[in-house]
């Protein structure tokens, strides 16, 4: 195996886990991808965190093998699990796809529910938060209750996991914790009303580390874990958009806009915004406030390899359809596949005669269009990005891409990075702690936007979204109240 890297990111994303080996100018000497399994079945989405820990042990020893000892790990937000302090889990990982939180809504502790209501914080309160899932576990598994408040158990995000399992120190990182509501992204002290607030008992915190200015932590195994951060904070290092301005746009398993608003923290940007921190230096800090849609990856691919064979090239050539407006194929946010609506899996409008092609750009437009649902509730609550810079798997899709900026009205920056953005963005601080010289250069390709003859409209993708979930919620309710019968 070749021994000139210097340092190394592993990106640890739902779907898949990732080891890019980085040489001192920024080649990529190293790729290593492994299918990250999640086990799913109704409301639950859980993931082996054993299996997870061997992947990234064996990607540090393949690391170390080529030459960079320094590395730098990136994970998945909004996780949940819970293990002894000897190490061993005592639940799977709970993914931010599982839907539990929401099934037992109204079973959770009342404070917590009337905390998803305020308007500064709100937001950290939602079932998709690791708050919510921590307090549904409690009501699915109350023993494990009394072994957070002794200490004898541990609870947190996954990186704090894999940190502990690794080098044996309970740490996490900053920026994911200080979503969970917490503790307050200001300080990064515990919010002890909000404990309160959602029923959940005292027990310890991981140390919160920095991204920039700490020590790197010695792993068991040999090699320094030297940087950990939330996958999109590590794509916004790794796309070099942290400028005041910067948006960055992550089309992948979720969609994800981040914009930089530099070292002010809006705390009540509303419009179902978030406020967060893109990059963490210990005495300052960067902070940013992101939208998102977090199923709509999930549905693409659920599309594409049920309606158009597999093949994201049609999906991308449809784009260029001409001669009739596109179809409304509404997607119901946070959902790990698309709901069917009266059997026209999520198509609205269709009509005998209509193609695969039909579809396929219907689904092209609803994509551009939730984009362009999430950037202008950013330019409204926010301000108007100066840049935007598009990365992730579909943003390979060149057309799509023209697409998403002819909803923008505005031309995009289309971002390559060598390997994974978030995998880099975790090299690059990795590097800076260990004093490695690493100097890797974002390739970036103006794109302006396509002439489209249709375009749907996003005000109305949304309604037809928000009506299809509150079908959903009343057939459950209904079925609920059948089987209770």
């Amino acid at each position: 195996m070749p021994g000139h890297g210097v340092v190394a990111g592993i990106d640890v994303g739902t779907t898949k886990i990732e080891l890019d080996v980085y040489s001192e100018d920024g080649a990529l000497v190293l790729r290593r991808v492994e299918r990250n399994r999640t086990i799913a079945r109704g409301p639950v989405a859980e993931q082996d965190p054993e299996a997870i820990l061997g992947i990234v042990k064996s990607m540090i020893s393949d690391a170390i093998g080529a030459g960079a000892g320094c590395v730098g790990l990136t994970v998945y937000r909004g996780s949940l699990v819970a293990w002894s302090r000897s190490g061993e889990p005592v639940t799977r990982v709970i993914t931010w796809m599982d839907l539990r939180p929401h099934v037992l809504w109204h079973r959770l502790p009342w404070g917590l529910r009337l905390a998803r209501r305020l308007p500064r914080l709100g937001e950290a309160f939602s079932p998709e938060s690791m708050t919510a899932r921590l307090a549904a576990l409690l009501v699915e598994r109350p023993e494990l209750r009394r072994g957070l408040e002794e200490g004898s158990l541990l609870a947190w995000n996954l990186d704090a996991y894999l940190v502990h399992r690794l080098t044996g120190v309970y740490a996490a990182d900053s920026s994911t914790a200080a979503l969970t509501g917490l503790v307050d992204p200001r300080t990064l002290e515990p919010l002890g009303l909000a404990w309160r607030l959602a029923g959940l008992p005292r027990f310890e915190l991981p140390r919160l580390l920095a991204h920039e200015g700490v020590e790197p932590l010695e792993i068991k195994e040999g090699g320094r874990l030297a940087a950990v951060i939330g996958d999109q904070q590590a794509a916004s290092v790794g796309l070099d958009c942290l400028a005041e301005g910067c948006l960055k746009a992550a089309l992948g398993t979720g969609f994800f806009l981040d914009l930089s608003t530099g070292p002010r923290l809006r705390l009540s940007p509303g419009g179902g915004l978030v406020p967060l921190i893109l990059l963490d230096r210990g005495s300052t800090r960067v902070y940013g406030v992101e939208a998102y849609a977090s199923g709509l990856g999930h549905g693409v691919e659920w599309f594409v390899d049920n309606m158009l064979g597999g093949s994201y090239g049609a999906l991308d050539e449809s784009v260029e359809a001409r001669g009739r407006p596109p179809l409304l194929v509404p997607y119901v946010w946070g959902s790990r596949t698309p709901r069917l609506w009266r059997g026209t899996a999520g198509v609205l409008g269709i009509e005998p005669g209509h193609s695969k092609r039909d579809i396929a750009a219907g689904l092209a437009h609803g994509l551009a269009a939730s984009v362009a649902l999430l950037y202008r509730e950013i330019s409204r609550r926010a301000s108007r990005p100066s840049r935007v810079r598009i990365a992730g798997g579909l943003s390979r899709l060149r057309r799509l891409v023209g697409l998403v900026a002819a909803y923008l009205e505005r031309s995009v920056d289309l971002a390559a990075t060598p390997g994974s953005a978030s995998a880099l963005g975790a090299a690059v601080l990795a590097a800076r702690n260990c004093g490695v010289s690493f100097e890797p250069e974002v390739r970036v390709e103006e794109v302006d936007p396509i002439d489209v003859e249709y375009r749907l409209d996003p005000d109305l993708l949304e309604e037809a979204a928000l009506e299809i979930e509150a079908l959903i919620s009343r057939r459950k309710g209904a079925n609920t109240q059948a089987g209770r019968g």
